[in-house]
C-alpha cells in the first residue's frame, strides 16, 4: 500500500520512490515482516546471546566483529561491530585507500567495496602485488622473470578461490546506488563488510550535482549509517580532510572535510597521518588513531607503508626485526 500510495504522488522523486520500494522489499525479504517493534524481553535475551558468543570468541582469541588484520585496532574496536558506521579519514595520499584494502581482504567475511576513485584491477593489484612481493612498476614495464610470474600467479589464484570480495568501480554513485546495491549483494552473497572509497565522490539523495556540497555530504554520511543499520553490518567510509592540514600533522575531528555531519553520524572516527619526512623523502610511519568512538575506548598506533607496494602492515618492532632478519622495511 505504501508503495501504491508514493507511485501515485505526482510529487514524490523516482529515485526517492525506487529506494523507498526497495527498502520495504528487503526488510519483507529478510523477516516476511517490516515491524519493528520488539519487546524488552527479546531485547534483553539478544544482550545475553552476544555476550556468551563473545566469551566463546576470546577463549578461542578471537574478536566478536569483523578482524581488520590489525592487532591493536582489534584491540581497541574489538573487529568492526554490525551496524556501525566507521570513517577513516586522512589527507591524499597517505595511505588511507591502502589501508582500507587491507581491511577488506582481512575481513573473513564477503566484503562489498565501492571504488570510485580507481578500478578493480587496480583495486585488486594493490592486494596481489604486494602478496606477490614484485613490484607493480616492474611488472608494468615488461621485465618479469619467471620466478615472478609464479609468484605473481600463486598470489592471483589465492585471491581468486577466496573469492569473498567484490568491488564495483562505477564512478559517481548516488546514494541510493549505493544502497541498492548493497542490498542486493546482502541477498545474494551475504555480504558482512562494506567499504565506500570515498565519501566526497559520491553523491547524495536525487544525485544532483549542484546542490549544496555540505548538504550532499550529509546526506551521504546519513545514507551509510541508515545502511549499516539496516543490513546489519560495519560499514567503513573513506573522507578526505581540509587542506588546512600537512600529510605529517595529527587531524582532528575539525578537520572533516565539507560537513560536520560525518562526525555526527559515525560511531567511529579513525584519523591516519605520516610521521614527518626523513631527509626530503616519505617518511615509510603512519599514525592511526580513534578520535571518536561511541560507546568504546580511544586510542592509536603505528602501522608501516611498506616501500614499492601499497601494503600496510602493523608495526611492531620486535616481529618486524625478526621476520626481516634485522632489517626493517623501511
Amino acid at each position: 500500500l505504501e508503495m501504491m500510495r508514493m507511485s501515485g504522488d505526482m510529487g514524490e522523486d523516482v529515485l526517492d520512490i525506487r529506494e523507498a520500494s526497495e527498502k520495504l522489499i528487503f526488510a519483507l525479504r529478510r523477516s516476511g515482516s517490516i515491524s519493528s517493534v520488539r519487546d524488552t524481553a527479546s531485547v534483553v535475551a539478544s544482550i545475553l546471546t552476544q555476550y556468551t558468543d563473545a566469551q566463546e570468541l576470546a577463549r578461542n582469541g578471537n574478536v566478536t566483529g569483523v578482524p581488520s588484520g590489525i592487532r591493536d585496532i582489534d584491540k581497541l574496536t574489538l573487529g568492526w561491530q554490525p551496524s556501525k558506521l566507521i570513517i577513516l579519514a586522512a589527507r591524499p595520499s597517505v595511505g588511507k585507500t591502502g589501508l582500507a584494502i587491507g581491511f577488506a581482504f582481512d575481513a573473513k567475511v564477503p566484503t562489498l567495496i565501492f571504488s570510485m576513485e580507481m578500478d578493480a584491477e587496480e583495486l585488486v593489484e594493490r592486494r596481489m602485488m604486494p602478496d606477490a612481493g614484485v613490484s607493480t612498476y616492474k611488472a608494468k614495464s615488461g621485465h618479469l622473470k619467471d620466478a615472478d610470474w609464479q609468484s605473481i600467479n600463486a598470489a592471483g589464484d589465492a585471491l581468486a578461490r577466496e573469492g569473498k570480495v567484490y568491488v564495483d568501480d562505477r564512478p559517481g554513485l548516488t546514494i541510493q546506488q549505493i544502497k541498492s546495491t548493497a542490498r542486493r549483494m546482502k541477498i545474494k552473497h551475504d555480504i558482512g563488510f562494506l567499504v565506500v572509497d570515498y565519501l566526497q565522490l559520491a553523491y547524495g539523495s536525487g544525485g544532483n550535482k549542484n546542490t549544496n556540497r555540505e548538504q550532499d555530504v550529509a546526506s551521504i554520511s546519513r545514507g551509510m549509517k541508515e545502511l549499516a543499520k539496516e543490513l546489519k553490518i560495519p560499514v567503513i567510509g573513506l573522507s578526505q580532510l581540509n587542506r588546512t592540514k600537512k600529510h605529517d600533522e595529527r587531524p582532528d575531528l575539525r578537520d572533516l572535510r565539507e560537513s560536520g555531519s560525518i562526525e555526527q553520524d559515525a560511531d567511529i572516527v579513525m584519523f591516519l597521518w605520516r610521521d614527518p619526512d626523513i631527509n626530503g623523502e616519505r617518511n615509510a610511519i603512519l599514525n592511526w588513531c580513534v578520535d571518536k568512538h561511541r560507546g568504546g575506548a580511544l586510542g592509536g598506533g603505528k602501522l608501516v607503508y611498506v616501500p614499492n607496494s601499497a601494503k600496510i602492515i602493523p608495526y611492531y618492532e620486535d616481529e618486524q626485526r625478526e621476520k626481516y632478519g634485522g632489517k626493517l622495511p623501511f
